[in-house]
């Protein structure tokens, strides 16, 4: 099981589908990472079973004829159909509606609806009969995909038919997936599919007008896409971060921040650039760069803490805003820094042996290293060079005196007013 490709344990928790996974993946020695991929081929091996079973449609029907009949089914199902069940005599309706694009005769078509049903008891595989004139599709994930598909294939009503359908829960899987074909999908323009993503972003709660509930479904759906562009990944962290920043509105309930926190996780691992050999997260420079803003480097410091983000770049820019730490944050900005410190210092008193090597340096200790050479510098002197240091520097002894108890000392409130400035 891997837990980036969890689609592919969805498919195979059916027997009939896993075998067809075991056969796609004895082919073509690989499956596809993306789910809208996983199911196309899914489906498409299905059909092609179906079409060896049954001489009469594969000399009848054409492929695109049956996608088209499937993906009617589907979109029927998912719209009205709770159960996943259809009855057949709504199910005819609908494949002689499917076959009109194609075929103009009646009684044709007719035929070919009777085939359809027919060769389907024999062994379809997509579409089954569960009991006496009721149909269902073989798995919900493919009754879904197919759904999907429905939406897309009249691309001049994609966005007329997207957006009524963001708040309804049962279209959630089957927007995430129309999303994902949409992305790279050849017959729908670059700026047909820019135009629906700018709808999505503009879309609010009716209730909230701060709640993105377009850029929530769009995060969901980055790993069914193609490769995301940077001016769509700061739209959405822009989205992300306005609905999180309001303390005093809708962004101080739990849950909800909760879910805008593994948003940002989803964006971070999604929205990503090759720099050298390496595959750097986008989103870091966006954060870097709000840290510098007293009125969201909190919030990326909170993010910060709750993800262990430690990337050279935001732990330098996090230094340089402590500054922007205030009470009504519960000083999150420092107990992040305080979090980060937390490095592994080597003991430079263990030298190395074969039997235990020294390890590599941390990530946390590379990136803090610039930021903290002072407490680097302290915990690698020994007892005896620490209190000849002090010894020798009296505004160190006082600062560490007033620190760890203190002693009366006219001059203390000047010298702590020094240090805090």
């Amino acid at each position: 099981f891997d837990p980036d490709h969890s689609s592919r344990a969805e498919l195979a928790s059916n027997p009939l589908l896993l075998t067809v996974m075991a056969c796609v993946f004895q082919t073509e020695e690989s499956l596809p990472s993306r789910r809208p991929e996983l199911y196309q081929v899914t489906v498409d091996y299905l059909i092609n079973i179906w079409s060896e079973l049954s001489a009469a449609v594969a000399g009848s029907l054409t492929r695109e004829e049956a996608w088209t009949i499937l993906e009617n089914l589907a979109g029927e199902i998912q719209g009205l159909h709770g159960t996943n069940l259809l009855e057949e005599k709504e199910a005819r309706r609908h494949v002689l509606n499917a076959l009109q694009e194609t075929r103009n005769n009646a009684e044709e078509r007719r035929d070919l609806c009777e085939m359809f049903f027919s060769s389907a008891r024999i062994g379809g595989g997509v579409f089954i009969e569960v009991s006496k004139k009721q149909w269902r599709f073989v798995h919900a994930n493919i009754q879904e995909y197919l759904a999907a598909r429905s939406l897309i294939r009249h691309p001049d009503r994609l966005i007329a038919k997207v957006l009524p359908l963001v708040e309804n829960p049962r279209w959630r899987e089957p927007l995430l997936l129309t999303l994902g074909i949409a992305s790279d999908h050849p017959e729908i323009p670059h700026e047909l599919f820019r135009e629906l993503l700018e709808a999505l972003l503009s879309l609010r709660d009716n209730r909230n007008s701060t709640l993105p509930r377009g850029a929530l479904l769009l995060v969901d759906a980055l790993s069914d896409m193609s490769p995301m562009s940077d001016w769509l990944g700061t739209q959405l962290a822009d989205a992300l971060l306005e609905c999180y920043a309001d303390r005093q509105g809708i962004g101080r309930f739990v849950p909800l921040q909760e879910r805008l926190e593994s948003s940002f996780g989803k964006l971070r691992s999604g929205w990503t650039s090759i720099r050298g050999n390496r595959r750097m997260p986008r989103l870091d420079d966006f954060l870097a760069d709000k840290l510098k803003h007293p009125k969201t480097a909190g919030c990326v410091a909170r993010l910060m803490r709750v993800h262990s983000w430690q990337s050279a770049l935001l732990v330098r820019e996090i230094y340089e805003a402590r500054h922007f730490d205030t009470p009504d944050e519960d000083f999150v900005i420092d107990r992040t820094l305080q979090t980060l410190a937390q490095a592994t210092v080597p003991d430079p008193t263990k030298t190395e042996t074969e039997d235990e090597p020294t390890p590599e340096p941390s990530t946390t200790e590379i990136e803090l290293s610039p930021q903290l050479e002072m407490r680097g510098w302290l915990l690698s002197r020994s007892q005896e060079e620490l209190s000849e240091f002090f010894t020798n520097h009296p505004e160190w002894l006082r600062l560490i005196g007033a620190l760890f108890g203190g002693w009366g000392d006219w001059e203390m409130p000047r010298v702590l007013t020094d240090y805090s400035t």
